[in-house]
């Protein structure tokens, strides 16, 4: 009887799964300018890609610093191609039909 007490016990303390659900934008300052939430690690940044069902699914560091050209953190560039990532969270630029932010929803 200890036994399935025990495992009762464990179902009731085992974590749930959450889904991340993902979205993206083609207009705005910014994900949470959209009433998302901004994607900050690379790692995500990718999940979202893939989950999204984008045509680059890896996310590579965009090596900038303040840009006013792109957008903050995640996001896919239609102009340079592929999926972007804003390490410094510096950026300045919003989303748009050529770099279209990848947000958490």
């Amino acid at each position: 009887m200890a036994a399935s007490v025990r495992a009762v016990i464990l179902l009731a303390l085992a974590p749930t799964c959450a889904v991340a659900s993902f979205t993206s934008f083609t207009s705005g300052a910014s994900c949470e300018a959209n009433g998302a939430g901004s994607i900050t690690t690379l790692a995500d940044c990718s999940a979202a890609a893939a989950a999204l069902g984008l045509s680059d699914t890896t996310a590579t560091d965009d090596l900038r610093d303040g840009s006013r050209n792109f957008p903050t953190y995640c996001y896919f560039t239609a102009k340079f191609g592929g999926v972007k990532f804003n390490s410094a969270g510096t950026n300045l630029g919003g989303c748009g039909v050529y770099d279209t932010c990848i947000c958490w929803v």
